[in-house]
């Protein structure tokens, strides 16, 4: 599929093990979320380094997912030696179906004239974003994988990790300061 210049845009989050091994095409652009010129693009990790990998034919399937919808997200696989990381995978990518909400982990994509930008605040931007552009369209929920590394998950404890993350969210949906909860955040990792 010939794609032009410009057509991928990829916002790092900042997350120093998430977006290094994406293998994206050489015409796209990325941009990290602290102000000045986008960073260089950090090297190919190494073999211990934490992966983030999209599907075979990727390009493709985001756009003719955005054909019909304004967003979207792949499924999520979560890699690891924990088999409980298979489990938190299935039921993220369930209840992203269930809400139309997606995780940054899932690999979100938007279609450039719906894009508005991601809310500029400390924790849960890609649970806000995703609350905002489901007013637009429903979220393309694509079946195939986009792997990303467990390492976090088990450096935290599986378990601890699935009840910090509901907690933050219950308290982000009750209203909690994001700054708060990513104060709540770091103080567990």
């Amino acid at each position: 599929m010939n794609m032009c210049p410009g057509a991928w845009v990829i916002i790092n989050g900042g997350f120093d093990d998430i977006a290094t091994a994406w293998g994206v095409p050489p015409h796209a652009h990325e941009y990290g979320t602290s102000p000045g010129p986008p960073p260089p693009r950090p090297p190919r990790p190494g073999p211990s380094a934490p992966r983030t990998r999209l599907p075979a034919r990727a390009d493709e399937l985001v756009l003719d997912a955005l054909e019909e919808n304004a967003w979207g997200r792949f499924d999520v696989n979560i890699d690891g030696a924990s088999l409980l990381l298979a489990l938190v995978g299935f039921f993220m990518n369930a209840r992203s179906r269930l809400t139309g909400i997606a995780t940054g982990d899932q690999a979100i994509f938007v279609r450039r004239d719906a894009f508005t930008g991601f809310p500029d605040i400390a924790l849960m931007e890609d649970i806000a974003f995703s609350a905002a552009m489901k007013r637009r369209s429903p979220p393309a929920c694509l079946h195939e994988k986009v792997t990303t590394s467990g390492r976090r998950w088990e450096e935290r404890g599986v378990m601890r990790t699935i009840l910090l993350m509901w907690r933050l969210r219950l308290a982000y949906f009750l209203g909690t300061d994001p700054d708060d909860l990513a104060r709540r955040y770091a103080s567990k990792a």
